[in-house]
């Protein structure tokens, strides 16, 4: 599983903390992609260099670890999640979801006090829309994982999407192979490439056999 790790990376500090996360990732078994080892030297880049290799890098990634502290996120960053964001409403099969990093106590203190935990609201609810925010580096390793699991197990849309969040609130607990089919109300998301919108579309489903709606 590729993970594209997302974040600002001006000064070595920034660069650093990315470095570290990296290691952990790689120990775990992950390949990961880190925008500035793809190049020898930070100074005089070309941007459409800087640009076909981010871009190339995302577009092979699985899952997006984004970094967004600071006091608003990072420019670059925000244009990577909103391409993967995409991705991942082309092909959640491939693409699975993304997982952001917030340790800035800036945002931490808001935290449920203000809409989008103080993160800009469409990058946050970009970030919601295919996975979740994380506040601490252990918590972001433990989404990822449970993303890579679930990759294993039911390729598809990724525990923390929308869709996953709709069907995830059915209660299969009693549903069994043979059980008299019931009627379940599901609303379904027909994830359109643009110019097309995104629908919802409300239809009956039935809990039995189970393999013929999960």
């Amino acid at each position: 599983v590729k993970i594209y790790l997302a974040g600002p990376l001006f000064n070595a500090g920034e660069r650093g903390f990315l470095a570290d996360i990296a290691t952990r990732l790689r120990a775990l078994d992950f390949d990961v992609f880190v925008p500035h080892e793809q190049f020898v030297e930070m100074e005089g880049l070309d941007e459409a260099k800087v640009y076909r290799t981010d871009l190339d890098g995302v577009r092979s990634a699985n899952l997006m670890l984004c970094w967004i502290d600071g006091a608003q996120v990072d420019d670059g960053t925000a244009v990577e999640v909103g391409i993967f964001t995409q991705l991942c409403a082309q092909d959640p099969s491939k693409h699975r979801g993304i997982v952001a990093l917030c340790t800035d106590l800036r945002m931490i203190r808001r935290r449920n006090l203000a809409p989008g935990d103080g993160i800009n609201l469409f990058v946050a609810g970009a970030i919601k829309s295919v996975g979740e925010i994380t506040w601490s580096v252990d918590d972001a390793l433990a989404a990822l994982g449970r993303l890579r699991e679930w990759g294993r197990t039911k390729p598809g849309s990724a525990p923390g999407s929308v869709a996953w969040d709709l069907v995830s609130g059915i209660d299969l607990a009693d549903v069994r192979e043979d059980a008299a089919p019931r009627p379940v109300a599901v609303s379904v998301i027909c994830m359109m490439k643009p110019p097309s919108p995104i629908c919802w579309l409300g239809v009956p489903m039935y809990s039995s056999p189970v393999s013929s709606w999960m």
